[in-house]
């Protein structure tokens, strides 16, 4: 371990003792950029792989020093209990219980390495669940201020790299493709191209908007919740958030990230139903509209249809994925132990039948079907406690994040997403703290804050 790791350790340490929603924003603002400026270090600075692999673990120590901080600062009642806090705590100890007694077929070596990342990325949703759980009510108006202000200076400077920045930007000055493969171990000719690019930088023939997340996919993810959040905003009347709406849909159509596309236009299709009044239906549908229109010009019409049939390449490999997962569900039914299926385990050479490509096959591949029952019934369960909330209490955070995580929960059918750290840590952390505010009504924020009306 280098001094500089050891340095970097201590002070996430030391990071306890901040107030827990400072910690909750320090990660927040972290996360865009997680992905920009260790490359950028490693490249034009020489920093050495292994101390740039320590400062990525700054966002996993942060996040569980929350949690712990947290844990330890509580002066108040969470107030009731959920099923779904019940239902991912055993998903939690399930999943610990498979990594420290190494359950699973035993017949394919993998290094700890890629154990740990694997088990790192499905516990990202409990983590940071359970962390917005702990957090004081009213710590979500000035989360949300630095979410959405985060992510408007990301997006603003997506729309900047994207007509502005020359592609030697990325291939010459950041070197993400470089990054990928000497610092995160990805494979050269699946994660980077010749051009020294993030794979996905260019697709169906159009450049897409990376930002300051270094690739496409963490972009479209990362916008869903401010989309349907500020969506939900707008269809209430506050016509002063138009223009960050405006800002961050194009961000995520010109992302051209097809899963977190079809994830938001099926939240911004609930919200509509949360949503009961008459205007905010109609600002809800109308807004769909909108966004389906700026899609299908983003896309094009042929390559929409394409993908929606099956017949796209990426969207024809995900269907037959599909109908290898069904074919082969009985060899999973236990799990063949943790980092041996999806996208880690094929990093080292370990295919799964119909293990790619879908969250619930990739978990189910490492964990059992018993994992995916837990987790299927804690993303439910939240929905609809969610929505229930939303509606009695005319919460317009309850509202969206409902609407977000059952979006997000179906696009998963397509993407091991769900489990990405920088895209969904934020969706699973106000997800929490929106089940607390429900659990303990009489600490909600003023209603002139943003997420009530």
């Amino acid at each position: 371990m280098s001094p500089l790791f050891a340095l970097l350790a201590a002070a996430i340490t030391a990071g306890g003792l901040f107030h827990p929603a400072r910690q909750a924003a320090i990660l927040l603002v972290w996360l865009p950029f997680s992905n920009f400026f260790p490359p950028l270090l490693y490249a034009q600075f020489a920093v050495g792989a292994e101390t740039v692999r320590g400062l990525i673990a700054i966002k996993d120590g942060l996040l569980g020093m929350s949690l712990a901080g947290n844990a330890l600062r509580q002066r108040v009642r969470l107030g009731e209990s959920h099923l779904a806090d019940l239902l991912l705590a055993a998903y939690s100890v399930l999943l610990t219980l498979y990594l420290a007694l190494g359950i699973g077929d035993g017949e394919t070596q993998i290094s700890a390495e890629t154990q740990f990342s694997a088990f790192r990325n499905l516990i990202t949703p409990p983590l940071a669940y359970f962390a917005g759980r702990l957090l004081q009510v009213d710590a979500a108006p000035s989360l949300l201020r630095v979410l959405l202000i985060t992510h408007g200076v990301v997006c603003a400077f997506g729309f900047f790299e994207l007509f502005f920045l020359p592609l030697e930007f990325w291939s010459l000055v950041v070197q993400i493709g470089g990054f990928l493969v000497d610092v995160k171990g990805l494979q050269p000719d699946q994660n980077s191209n010749q051009f020294g690019l993030w794979a996905n930088h260019i697709m169906h023939g159009m450049r897409r908007m990376v930002s300051f997340y270094g690739d496409p996919h963490s972009l479209g993810q990362a916008s869903v919740v401010p989309v349907v959040y500020v969506a939900a905003l707008v269809a209430s009347g506050r016509r002063r958030w138009l223009p960050l709406l405006a800002l961050f849909m194009g961000a995520l159509a010109l992302s051209v990230h097809r899963e977190s596309i079809f994830a938001t236009l099926l939240a911004l299709g609930l919200l509509a139903w949360i949503r009961r009044e008459h205007h905010a239906r109609i600002g809800s549908l109308a807004l769909w509209a909108i966004f389906g229109g700026l899609v299908l010009s983003t896309l094009g019409s042929e390559l929409l249809t394409n993908t929606v049939t099956g017949q796209e390449s990426s969207a024809s490999v995900r269907t037959q994925f599909m109908q290898e997962a069904i074919e082969n569900l009985d060899q999973y039914l236990l799990g063949r132990g943790i980092g041996q299926a999806g996208g880690y385990a094929h990093l080292e050479g370990v295919s799964a039948e119909g293990v790619g490509e879908n969250s619930y096959m990739a978990l189910m591949g490492q964990a059992g079907l018993l994992s995916v029952l837990l987790f299927l019934g804690f993303l439910g369960a939240t929905v609809v406690t969610l929505v229930r909330g939303a509606t009695a209490q005319q919460n317009i955070l309850a509202a969206a994040l409902a609407a977000a995580l059952f979006g997000r929960a179906c696009g998963a059918l397509f993407s091991e997403s769900i489990f990405g750290f920088t895209g969904t840590a934020p969706l699973f952390l106000f997800a929490g703290l929106a089940m607390r505010a429900i659990s303990i009504p009489s600490q909600e924020p003023h209603a002139d804050r943003p997420g009530h009306q």
